[in-house]
């Protein structure tokens, strides 16, 4: 009789198979990501104007200048520039111009404007930029020892325009060969407390001792912020003047 054999690996081997299966996650298929669309690049430029940040003084060239950011690469641009004051002295149908601010503290100011042809109509296609101008200072008033009540009148015109702008204003005196010392100190005192006391803040009221003159003269000048200062104008050198004697007071014995 026969014996009949019956082998475990076969049966191992599959217990193992099974295991294994069952220990591997299961493959799975990454997702489809749809390609991302480039976005259109906008036909426009941004367009600034670049320019002096500060005041300049009246006669001062002024620059200004057009910076594009983006826009079609292909357009060349065609630039039209306009200016409310002063004289456009180089540069029209550029991105740079320059201007001789001549005559424009007048204004006070120089505004420049830019129309940029050549882009499509939906495109922004002006810009516009301001420069302020210090005109010169001016002498607005002059004159010599007076009485009270016509100096103050004098000083009550310079108030009213000092009262209408940001404008400083100088006083220049000069003392005559003949007045006593210390008169043009005092009488400048005298003034700058009137303007002072009429509303005029005391940093935009400036008082200067011009030395000496043949005769007593009081200048008032109005000076915008940035314009150059005027400088005193004496006519008289100092150490030629020998001022008067005072009365002794006589004490009684």
């Amino acid at each position: 009789m026969k014996k009949i054999v019956f082998s475990a690996a076969p049966v191992l081997f599959a217990a193992l198979a099974l295991s294994t299966a069952a220990q591997t996650p299961p493959q799975t298929t990454p997702p489809v990501v749809a390609p991302v669309e480039a976005q259109p690049v906008s036909p426009c430029p941004e367009i600034r104007l670049q320019t002096a940040t500060q005041p300049v003084r009246e006669g001062t060239p002024v620059r200004f200048a057009a910076v594009l950011t983006g826009g079609d690469t292909k357009i060349s641009p065609i630039f039209n520039w306009s200016i409310s004051a002063g004289v456009m002295s180089a540069g029209q149908g550029t991105r740079n111009i320059s201007v001789d601010s001549t005559g424009a503290g007048a204004h006070r100011q120089i505004i420049a404007d830019l129309l940029i042809g050549g882009f499509p109509p939906e495109c922004s296609n002006q810009a516009t930029a301001t420069v302020n101008v210090a005109g010169p200072a001016v002498m607005v008033h002059e004159f010599g020892d007076l009485p009270v009540k016509d100096e103050a009148e004098r000083l009550d015109i310079l108030v009213s325009g000092l009262s209408q702008s940001p404008d400083r204003t100088y006083i220049f005196g000069y003392a005559g060969r003949t007045n006593p010392r210390g008169y043009s100190a005092a009488s400048l005192r005298r003034m700058r407390e009137y303007i002072v006391k009429a509303g005029i803040p005391p940093n935009r009221v400036m008082v200067i001792d011009g030395g000496f003159r043949e005769e007593p003269v009081f200048e008032l000048w109005v000076v915008p912020f940035g314009s150059e200062i005027p400088r005193p104008t004496p006519t008289v050198d100092r150490r030629e003047i020998v001022f008067p004697r005072t009365t002794p007071i006589r004490r009684k014995p």
